[in-house]
């Protein structure tokens, strides 16, 4: 490769389009600054043909792909400090020519956030202009260990008691069919009277239907 990443940033930006129709340019190398650190460059910052603020972020190499996801946090946090925006009000497109290390790190920023975010895999000449440009699959979400909202604390004067009510809750929970579930159990000092309290805390795991 022997452009750089300033040089697919240039052709880019005269050829916006080629990402998405009704795309406009606001500003190339767009100035962040920071009142309490470091300030920073949005590659390309744009408006979608709905008035929504785009932000471009490009990468060429591995080593700038792992920089990527913090840029991009960085960016946008910097964004909604100096215009006061919301996070519905903010786009984040990530274009790169080699998505081997940054597909899983911008999978987790995609679904871990409420920003509306797409990737493009790009494609392009000797002098990087860009050939080809496509949206790039992103994989599922990987659950984890994902709580429904509702969770619940119970509270009881005595230990025993408090065991006893645990035991018999986590089995009607299982003759309902939940398995996959977590009960904790804890204390603590009431500030009124300073009596140690006790209680658990009760929480499942979301299930597919």
């Amino acid at each position: 490769m022997t452009y750089r990443e300033s040089d697919l940033r240039d052709n880019l930006k005269k050829n916006l389009g080629l990402i998405e129709d009704g795309l406009t340019l606001i500003k190339d190398e767009y100035y962040l600054p920071n009142k309490i650190g470091a300030s920073g460059f949005i590659d390309i910052l744009a408006k979608d043909q709905n008035g929504m603020l785009v932000v471009i972020e490009i990468k060429i190499s591995k080593s700038s792909e792992r920089e990527a996801i913090t840029e991009l946090f960085k960016y946008i946090a910097l964004l909604k400090q100096n215009m006061s925006l919301k996070d519905s009000e903010i786009r984040v497109i990530v274009i790169s020519t080699d998505w081997h290390e940054l597909l899983l790190p911008f999978s987790e920023f995609h679904w871990n956030t409420a920003y509306n975010s797409s990737g493009f895999s790009v494609e392009t000449d000797e002098y990087g202009m860009p050939s080809k440009i496509e949206e790039i699959d992103i994989p599922q979400k990987n659950s984890g260990r994902d709580f429904i909202p509702r969770h619940w604390l119970q509270f009881y004067l005595n230990e025993d008691e408090r065991s006893n009510c645990a035991i018999q809750y986590a089995g009607k929970i299982k003759k309902r069919g939940i398995n996959n579930f977590i009960l904790l159990h804890f204390y603590f000092y009431d500030d009124y009277d300073r009596k140690r309290k006790y209680g658990f805390y009760f929480a499942q795991q979301r299930e597919k239907l």
